[in-house]
């Protein structure tokens, strides 16, 4: 049973990577005028125009003639209002997503599978360079877990984020001893765990990925691996 909840998360997992990566690309047109124009193409009728729909909810039409290649490209911003020019080609000014974030403010939610209590969610806040992250869960006296880190970004921008963090954790676990008594049956016990640690965490696309060691106090031997893998879908700023 577990075993297949640990394929189907992967499986989740790998798919919500995807459809992160995916919706972050767009159509671009390439110009013969050198200039560039990106949305979602809407139509495209072969020797004679193509539609595409532009951040803004707008539409424009251009000639096929007018056209050099079309392709998909990462996500980017609009940093300029447009402009015409005397032949009246709409001209658009764009800021790659490559731009840094490593002083800006926003909230991250997530969900992953690893430490501490197996299925986390995951709430977080970027305070510029600086932020705080909690994660965990409890699922009554089963399995119960809480981690919290305090990290610093390496590199951000909205492809991709690159942190360093220190963490802090406990988690309670009941497992059934393996000796059965006529009496009292099988036997419960709860194992503990409190600890620190040190992380690397990626965030790609939404993809989460975060990878370290811990030392702590309980029933588990020193050192332990920290891991976790999931989504993290961050509320960046326009």
């Amino acid at each position: 049973m577990i075993l297949r909840i640990c394929i189907a998360l992967c499986i989740f997992t790998c798919f919500m990577a995807g459809t992160a990566a995916a919706q972050n690309e767009v159509d671009a047109l390439y110009l013969h005028d050198g200039s560039k124009v990106l949305g979602t193409i809407i139509e495209m009728v072969p020797n004679k125009h193509v539609k595409i729909r532009l951040y803004d909810g707008s539409e424009m039409v251009y000639a096929i003639d007018q056209v050099e290649r079309v392709s998909k490209e990462s996500h980017e911003r609009d940093v300029r209002p447009p402009t015409k020019s005397a032949d009246g080609i709409e001209r658009r000014y764009y800021e790659n997503e490559d731009a840094d974030l490593m002083h800006a403010a926003y909230t991250e939610l997530g969900l992953n599978f690893g430490t501490p209590a197996g299925l986390n969610i995951a709430v977080g806040r970027w305070f510029g360079p600086l932020g705080a992250r909690l994660s965990g869960m409890v699922y009554g006296s089963l399995l119960s877990g809480a981690q919290l880190n305090l990290g610093v970004k390496l590199s951000d921008n909205h492809n991709r984020s690159h942190v360093l963090a220190a963490t802090v954790g406990a988690l309670s676990l009941e497992e059934e001893d393996a000796y059965w008594s006529p009496y009292y049956g099988f036997s419960s016990r709860t194992r503990s765990w409190t600890y620190i640690g040190a992380v690397y965490e990626l965030n790609l696309h939404g993809f989460f990925l975060q990878a370290g060691l811990s030392v702590g106090d309980g029933d588990f031997s020193n050192p332990q691996i920290l891991l976790q893998l999931g989504y993290m879908y961050r509320f960046l700023p326009d």
